[in-house]
């Protein structure tokens, strides 16, 4: 439980440091602050349709998460039946500012390989 706090200090550290705006480019459907770089890239980059009820599914009730110390990110999966496909939902983990949702084939991999399944 120490580690966990401490690894998020450092994160809010690296995001200060950064100077990183705390206001996002938008705001989605669910309520959710988006990022500049959001809304200028990532949707160009990724532009399946994943709805927002899936992104706060995966937020809410993730099958794993990792925090980045470095930049202040949360990385979430979760698997959605409806979409078929595992998808990542990337946060900034002071102000829960939405930084990138996309489909992770390979988390589908991991996740199969986990059940057993080749």
């Amino acid at each position: 439980m120490d580690s966990l706090i401490i690894v998020r200090r450092r994160a809010q550290k690296a995001a200060a440091k950064k100077g990183e705006p705390e206001e996002g480019g938008g705001i989605t459907s669910a309520g959710r602050y988006t990022s500049v770089y959001f809304e200028t890239l990532a949707l160009t980059k990724h532009p399946e349709a994943i709805s927002d009820d899936w992104i706060e599914r995966v937020v809410a009730q993730p099958e794993r998460f990792e925090i980045n110390p470095i930049n202040g990110t949360i990385a979430y999966w979760a698997y959605i039946p409806e979409f078929g496909n595992c998808i990542r939902v990337v946060l900034r983990e002071t102000d829960g500012t939405l930084l990138n949702r996309f489909p992770d084939s390979q988390e589908r991999k991991r996740r199969l390989r986990r059940q057993g399944q080749p």
